[in-house]
């Protein structure tokens, strides 16, 4: 029983983990095209 719920937590842990270096990339990525955008001369 015990062994099911720790692989549980870390299945959640890992899939929160990936979504926030998803986020994180894609906010490096954002914001590298904010500052190269041709209207931010």
């Amino acid at each position: 029983m015990h062994q099911i719920e720790g692989f549980r937590n870390s299945g959640i842990g890992g899939l929160t983990d990936k979504i926030n270096k998803l986020k994180k990339i894609e906010f490096l990525n954002f914001s590298s095209f904010l500052s190269a955008g041709s209207w931010a001369d």
